[in-house]
């Protein structure tokens, strides 16, 4: 996938349009369940899959400040989005750090979509 792809994917997850159990539902289309296709807990949306679902092991609710001193976490998209704008990083920075967070929703929705398509589970290695 490229860069492009990558940021407008994770666009469409910000504005909660993405094919989510929760958003398929409020569609109308007939799902067997809207449970959560990674952790079987909780109703399948954006801030369940990206931030609370157990599988995603909160890698992605759960970042060093700027100086790496102190974990923040965060539950939706609208914490993360407000805590980077103020992180006091070079612009490069920030573009990097917004390249890696699109790669790992990318990469999680890879991985619910592997869950849902091939009944497979995810397997947490120790």
């Amino acid at each position: 996938m490229d860069p492009f792809e990558t940021q407008h994917f994770s666009l469409a997850a910000f504005h909660k349009r993405l094919p989510t159990k929760s958003n398929l539902l409020r569609r109308g289309v007939n799902i067997s369940s809207a449970t959560c296709s990674l952790c079987n807990d909780g109703i399948e949306s954006e801030n369940h899959l990206f931030f609370n679902a157990d599988s995603q092991n909160t890698c992605c609710s759960t970042f060093a400040d700027g100086g790496g001193r102190t974990a923040v976490l965060f539950s939706n998209f609208d914490q993360l989005i407000d805590w980077c704008y103020q992180l006091d990083l070079p612009r490069h920075a920030k573009k990097g750090f917004k390249g890696v967070f699109y790669a790992y929703i990318w990469s999680l929705w890879s991985l619910r979509n592997s869950t849902i398509f091939s009944n497979s589970r995810p397997v947490r290695e120790s």
